[in-house]
């Protein structure tokens, strides 16, 4: 049996199962289709709604949407958190890295990043890969880590 909604809430299924979509597998893993499945609902309806993924992924950030995007950073946070904070440990393990408070580190960069990046696609090329470079840079500092060992394998992402 169809079940009939306005556009409204409508709009706000798709948000919410694509947030949980790209917490559960990440958004480069995370389709459109997956969406549909979730919900149940057809192809036309979700494209009515939004034109591509990237699209409803914008829409999460939008002032309006605040909620639902403090909602996805924390899962972000609640998941990436104890990753990095186990990385931290190795390499304090290994050497290569020299702080006292490794989980404490780990939440940081990964909020200062979150927070640093947000608007990450108004910026000019060449200002992403400054920003990249003081992030890697602050990082490299926090961490207690030589200048200019983390440069090589980050820097990718900017």
């Amino acid at each position: 049996m169809r079940i009939v909604k306005t556009a409204e809430e409508r709009k706000n299924e798709i948000l919410d199962v694509a947030e949980e979509l790209f917490a559960e597998k990440g958004y480069d893993n995370a389709s459109t289709n997956d969406i549909i499945a979730r919900i149940g609902i057809a192809r036309g309806t979700l494209y009515h709604h939004f034109g591509s993924k990237e699209e409803v992924m914008d829409q999460m950030h939008k002032p309006q949407n605040a909620l639902l995007h403090q909602k996805m950073q924390e899962r972000l946070i609640s998941g990436v958190v104890p990753l990095i904070a186990q990385l931290i440990d190795e390499g304090i393990e290994s050497g290569i890295f020299d702080t006292k408070y490794p989980n404490e580190a780990a939440e940081m960069i990964m909020i200062y990043g979150n927070i640093a990046f947000d608007d990450n696609e108004n910026l000019t090329p060449k200002q992403k890969k400054q920003k990249g470079k003081a992030f890697i840079y602050n990082i490299e500092k926090m961490l207690g880590a030589k200048q200019g060992s983390l440069e090589k394998a980050l820097i990718q992402f900017f």
